[in-house]
């Protein structure tokens, strides 16, 4: 089995674009472009209930790590201490998931008719439109990769505002 996940999380100018192939047990893809994107790289096994790996560089990166099945994901994204939760859940056509706290989390509500892939991530507010098309890959992992590549953005725009000095 060798699916694809192609999909833009935001607008034309303030959003990136995700491109992952995903085979019988890894997930290899980029997100963001040459410049300020990253490689994902997952492995995952529906038999063992895992779902693991790594998006980003060895230094400046973050890990994702938790249990699977074809409805279901529960686990964490970056480590022990600079890290967040991350549950995911399948309904159907519907994917609905939260990752982090109140304050610092966000929502993931996705739509899958078909191979279309649409919906929302962040909140109603602050947050991202997502587009994309998913061929022969489970909806699970879709929603896994997709909310990883949100967190990773959204933890390195933090980072690039708040590392600014002043004169």
């Amino acid at each position: 089995m060798m699916g694809l996940l192609t999909a833009r999380i935001g607008g034309s100018l303030d959003g990136w674009d995700i491109q992952a192939q995903v085979a019988e047990a890894g997930i290899l893809g980029r997100i963001g472009g040459e410049l300020l994107g990253a490689d994902l790289q997952l492995r995952y096994s529906f038999q063992e209930g895992t779902l693991n790996g790594r998006i980003g560089g060895g230094l400046i990166g973050k890990n994702l790590s938790g249990r699977l099945s074809l409805d279901s994901f529960s686990g964490r994204i970056g480590g022990e201490i600079v890290g967040h939760d991350l549950a995911l859940r399948v309904l159907g056509e519907l994917l609905k998931g939260h990752c982090g706290g109140g304050v610092r989390g966000f929502s993931l509500d996705l739509r899958l008719q078909g191979d279309v892939l649409s919906g929302r991530m962040g909140g109603d507010v602050i947050g991202f439109d997502v587009a994309g098309t998913l061929t022969a890959t489970p909806f699970i992992l879709a929603g896994a990769i997709l909310a990883t590549a949100y967190y990773y953005h959204k933890e390195r725009d933090q980072r690039s505002s708040s590392s600014g000095g002043s004169g």
